[in-house]
């Protein structure tokens, strides 16, 4: 797998309608609705694991112990760890659970510790989530996914089910990205 390019979208449209094994069209419409759908299952991915890709940021933490426990799993990387007093503290890589976002420290201070990380939000199992939520609001919008719509169609409008009010996240897409979900 290619590394993405900087600035590029974290999942395309292309990538959804591959995804979906369909051509896309020159109608403008069905791009429209497409891009739409992207659009919002981006939008939802970013609403349940934060930023998208890879991100670099500085937290203050309280130390816990021997440990800094960061607001954040799956780091890529962690790139500096100050401790109150403003002294730099060199840490090891078995000083650091990257999947946890645990780092233990060598000496204990009170205050507020400062780390820079880079992380990067596992982008198979996200994008992926993204392309399964995308493609369920297309096939929601086409009536392949919502059985009382194809009853309807097929003129079977006696054997109507209750109709269901809100909107689910595909099982699939819920579990890949429950390990990155912000608490």
């Amino acid at each position: 797998m290619s590394e993405p390019t900087p600035g590029a979208p974290f999942v395309t449209v292309q990538a959804v309608a591959d995804h979906m094994r369909m051509t896309l069209s020159a109608d403008e419409g069905e791009l429209a609705k497409l891009t739409e759908h992207t659009a919002s299952a981006l939008e939802w991915a970013v609403s349940e694991v934060g930023p998208l890709g890879e991100v670099s940021q500085t937290i203050d933490v309280q130390q816990s112990g021997r440990y800094l426990v960061l607001p954040m799993t799956h780091l890529a990387e962690v790139t500096s760890v100050i401790d109150p007093s403003g002294a730099e503290v060199a840490v090891t890589a078995a000083q650091v659970d990257r999947l946890a976002g645990i780092i233990t420290v060598p000496h204990l201070r009170a205050g507020d510790w400062r780390v820079a990380v880079r992380t990067d939000q596992q982008r198979a199992s996200v994008s992926l989530a993204v392309k399964i939520v995308a493609a369920h609001l297309w096939e929601t919008q086409r009536g392949k996914g919502d059985p009382q719509r194809r009853q309807m169609m097929a003129g079977q409008d006696d054997q109507l089910a209750p109709t269901r009010v809100g909107f689910a996240v595909p099982r699939r897409a819920a579990q890949l990205i429950a390990p990155f979900r912000i608490p």
